[in-house]
């Protein structure tokens, strides 16, 4: 018994570490049965020692990886393929250690640009987009408090729920929506997209009448 117990021990370890080398980041045990198998062996406490120390073990190579999927993420953007763009990031946030505020609020645009960009998509499968793209921009917020992106697509995304939420909503979620754009605009002056957004804001407000404000 001590024997299987041991083999089970090291087959387990080199998968563990197969996968953690491959993708810098921790194995996810899933499977409930499996675990309790685990712990009858008499391993459990030896392997979630193992797992907690290899967690993004390769800090360089996880950086890495971070990097690449940016830059296939960019492609697939210019390219407009929306679709494998939203798909690819999925994939890619997977993975909590890959859960960056530059992965995540590209994995809002994307669902953004789905929702607003491709002709297949019902209404209710807007509203879906929408909101999964806040849930991921809202994630993004508390990790780039300092990026002006993250800060632009809040705005954007928060400004697009009002459709969802009513005219009450929106005009209340408004200045929040104004405020993440001004913080944009500091963090990164010289991008016009936040500027235009400001103008627009500015220009909506102004015509809002006093029934709509009350």
């Amino acid at each position: 018994r001590r024997f299987l117990a041991f083999r089970l021990s090291t087959n387990t370890f080199a998968r563990i570490r197969s996968k953690v080398l491959s993708f810098g980041c921790l194995l996810k045990i899933q499977n409930s049965t499996v675990a309790r198998s685990v712990t009858g062996a008499g391993i459990s406490a030896s392997l979630l020692a193992y797992t907690s120390f290899a967690t993004c073990l390769n800090d360089a190579k996880n950086d890495a990886n971070i990097k690449t999927a940016i830059n296939l993420a960019d492609k697939l953007y210019e390219a407009g393929k929306y679709v494998e763009l939203k798909d690819y990031l999925e994939s890619q946030l997977e993975c909590e250690c890959m859960a960056t505020a530059e992965l995540l609020w590209r994995l809002a645009r994307a669902y953004y640009d789905v929702a607003e960009k491709t002709h297949d998509v019902s209404a209710a499968q807007k509203r879906v987009l929408i909101e999964q793209a806040f849930a991921s921009i809202s994630k993004a917020l508390p990790m780039g408090e300092d990026n002006f992106a993250v800060h632009k697509w809040y705005g954007i995304v928060l400004n697009k729920m009002g459709e969802f939420q009513g005219t009450k909503a929106t005009i209340r979620n408004s200045f929040a929506v104004r405020d993440h754009w001004a913080r944009a605009a500091a963090l990164s002056p010289d991008d016009p997209t936040t500027r235009a957004l400001l103008g627009e804001w500015c220009l909506t407000v102004a015509t809002l009448s006093p029934l709509s404000r009350a």
